[in-house]
């Protein structure tokens, strides 16, 4: 295991959209623990600003049986990883304790899971969720709810497959609907 004090994080800071670059400031240790959790890689490049978003990624090129596998990662993600020694979950997340996604440097890092973190972003205001809409206000919506009132009060006299056709949608779908399990709202 390598030590805390032997890991330099790097504070370096690309211009957007530079091209990764093999293995720019990170140290031997910071490798040799990135091959022990990622296994053998070919290549490692970066840190480096996406040009997406602005934050810093790395690209781990692994060696596989059918050739090169290519793995960007998140950098406070891999920092994580390797001062842990461990690969982190699938609800384990990386967060920047003081909101600043450029401020990479170590004691900035906290892991939340999924849920902590969207409840703080959430009370910082950088939620951007939207909403579950049902019935009508689904954009996605074939149905209306009158729609729906009719297939209901139909049920007993016009077939599933008749209701089914008539509406343009799947007999089962006119199914779920009579037995509630869609539409339920209504």
């Amino acid at each position: 295991m390598v030590n805390k004090q032997d890991l330099k994080f790097c504070e370096v800071t690309p211009p957007v959209g530079s091209s990764p670059t093999p293995g720019t400031n990170l140290s031997n240790e910071f490798k040799l623990s990135i091959s022990n959790l990622y296994g053998p890689y070919h290549k490692i490049y970066g840190p480096y600003k996406s040009k997406k978003d602005g934050r810093l990624r790395c690209l781990i090129y692994k060696k596989t049986n059918k050739g090169l596998k290519k793995l960007t990662k998140s950098y406070p993600k891999l920092c994580m990883e390797v001062k842990l020694g461990r690969l982190l979950g699938p609800y384990e997340e990386v967060d920047h304790k003081d909101g600043n996604p450029k401020n990479n440097k170590e004691y900035n890092f906290q892991i939340l899971s999924t849920k902590e973190n969207l409840k703080k972003q959430k009370l910082e205001g950088k939620c951007f969720l939207i909403p579950n809409r049902y019935g009508e206000q689904n954009s996605r919506s074939f149905l209306t709810n009158e729609d729906i009132i009719f297939i209901r009060k139909n049920n007993n006299i016009m077939s599933r497959k008749e209701l089914a056709t008539k509406f343009n949608i799947h007999k089962t779908t006119v199914g779920l609907i009579i037995n509630r399990k869609r539409w339920n709202h209504i």
